[in-house]
């Protein structure tokens, strides 16, 4: 297929098409003929701040976070290759494998860090490892009542009890069942104050 309106939205960073091109029905891993996703050109944006809002209102829609693309890569793959840290940092919070499965040694996120020796993607991507192997059940639970709460305040349009979850160790990235992130609910909901 071409690229659609939907690659074309996240390709220029337009994250309010994004939702509305979703509300719609838009399919969110459609690739084009490149066998690239919408996530890939939002993550290759010319505006880093946008193109990660259109990512997160993707994966928040259910975009695949690992997807391998024709050339071998994943999304987290892209971030690191363009060394945009609070992208991979969210792609790694929302499930992005550090080690995927399907891909080339010469693909895996880690190796294209070390090659481009960038000391702290490495130091993400290695903590995510090493912490995706060793979170403990009681830590996991205690981590989703305070992201729960973190997502109801967001949703009662309540700053203070926004700001008291984030200080106690809410995830910015939090999403609930149906994959909303907390931005991608205050954009939703048309809330500017929550959003900035």
């Amino acid at each position: 297929e071409q690229r659609t309106a939907l690659h074309l939205s996240a390709m220029h960073g337009q994250f309010e098409d994004v939702l509305l091109l979703l509300e719609a029905g838009a399919r969110l891993d459609v690739v084009d003929n490149a066998g690239y996703t919408p996530l890939r050109y939002a993550l290759e944006c010319q505006h880093q701040s946008y193109g990660l809002l259109c990512a997160q209102v993707l994966v928040a829609g259910g975009a695949n976070v690992n997807h391998v693309d024709n050339h071998g890569n994943t999304p987290l793959a892209i971030a690191v290759d363009k060394g945009l840290r609070p992208a991979a940092a969210f792609l790694l919070g929302q499930g992005a494998a550090v080690e995927a499965e399907d891909v080339s040694p010469e693909r895996q996120p880690l190796a294209i860090a070390r090659r481009r020796n960038d000391p702290e993607m490495i130091a993400l991507l290695e903590q995510a490892k090493t912490w995706s192997s060793k979170k403990s059940p009681a830590a996991a639970a205690a981590s989703e009542q305070v992201n729960a709460r973190f997502l109801a305040a967001v949703r009662a349009n309540s700053i203070p009890l926004v700001m008291e979850a984030l200080q106690q160790g809410a995830a910015i990235d939090t999403a609930d069942g149906d994959g909303a992130t907390a931005l991608y609910i205050a954009v939703k909901e048309h809330r500017p104050g929550m959003v900035s």
